[in-house]
């Protein structure tokens, strides 16, 4: 199933709290023109539906994926295998109920790699994309939205680059790209794709205001997704166990706790015995400086974070309310262990 992001954040709290949410088959439709220029031609629709997947985590369907490689190579929404006690499963319009090994996560993209079974006969596989298309591009979905079977969804790339989302179900934070777009219950790990037919990124999230969609999903990005595929090991994924919310989302009464025109991210969650936590860090100190430099938005402390591998050290500039500046170092580490 696909979860929605909410993190119950301290009071009060912004959008940590709004927000917390080759190709075999594909050689005579690459490319194809669409029959009008707001149309997906459905030669595409079909040749990524039979290499798409629905998902089955201990006999529940739990979201979709798609075989990127012929050889028996698939991925999905990390969560919606993350905590799998039994049989993972796979099934397809052109492949029967099958039991599927998951051999690597990233889980700061919110990806898994799974393995089918080997076989004599390639798989039907969809081609992988370069690159996140430019924004306003349209893309399109093939999921398993409320157990309905591979429904096509479409929307546009919302915005130029990547942005960083709090996963509350897992306590951390993703990469993600972000779509305007309708993403259901039951798409997570669907694949986004191109009107040639191209993966451009893995379905992961929505954003929501309370319970409400505001028409925004998250993705599993081009570059990571390309990544996953490729390396097929585990990522490592950089953290030191914070949720951040930037200052001018919070009103003024709390702003007012904070020196005259002062700018920055609050830490409004710590992960238990993560290494903010072990250092000292509380709830509503404001990062204002990593590394010597100026911060002012969650991307950009989170980015410089991201920079680095697990196990660096990270130098974080705090003001606490009652007691003024100071350094903390930490030490990164990995969101999938070892």
């Amino acid at each position: 199933m696909q979860i929605p992001g909410s993190l119950r954040a301290p009071r009060p709290g912004g959008a940590v709290r709004r927000a917390l949410l080759c190709a075999i088959g594909f050689g005579a439709v690459l490319g194809a023109p669409a029959a009008r220029a707001h149309d997906l031609d459905p030669a595409v629709y079909h040749a990524v539906a039979a290499a798409s997947l629905e998902i089955i985590v201990d006999g529940h369907l739990a979201g979709s994926g798609v075989v990127v490689d012929p050889a028996g190579w698939a991925l999905t929404a990390g969560h919606a295998v993350i905590g799998a006690h039994g049989k993972v499963e796979v099934r397809s319009a052109v492949l029967a109920r099958t039991v599927v090994e998951v051999t690597a996560l990233d889980r700061g993209h919110d990806l898994a790699l799974l393995r089918l079974p080997r076989r004599d006969m390639p798989y039907v596989a969809a081609p992988l994309a370069d690159a996140l298309p430019p924004v306003g591009t349209q893309v399109f979905l093939i999921g398993a939205p409320l157990f309905r079977h591979e429904v096509l969804f479409s929307g546009h790339v919302a915005r130029d680059g990547l942005t960083f989302e709090y996963r509350p179900d897992q306590g951390h934070y993703m990469q993600v790209a972000l779509l305007a777009a309708a993403s259901p219950l039951g798409t997570s790990g669907g694949p986004w794709f191109d009107r040639s037919g191209h993966v451009i990124g893995i379905q992961s999230g929505y954003i929501r205001d309370g319970n409400v969609p505001v028409g925004v999903a998250q993705i599993g990005p081009t570059r990571a997704v390309r990544a996953l595929a490729t390396r097929r090991t585990r990522a490592q994924t950089p953290s030191i166990g914070v949720a951040l919310e930037e200052l001018w989302e919070h009103p003024a009464d709390v702003v007012a706790r904070y020196p005259a025109g002062a700018q920055g991210t609050l830490i409004v969650r710590l992960s238990p015995d993560g290494p903010a936590e072990r250092a000292g860090v509380r709830p509503m100190d404001l990062v204002t400086h990593v590394d010597d430099a100026p911060v002012t938005l969650r991307d950009e402390v989170l980015g410089a974070i991201w920079r680095r591998p697990p196990g660096a050290m990270v130098r974080l500039r705090l003001w606490r309310p009652g007691e003024g500046a100071r350094d903390v170092t930490l030490t990164t580490i990995s969101l999938e262990g070892g």
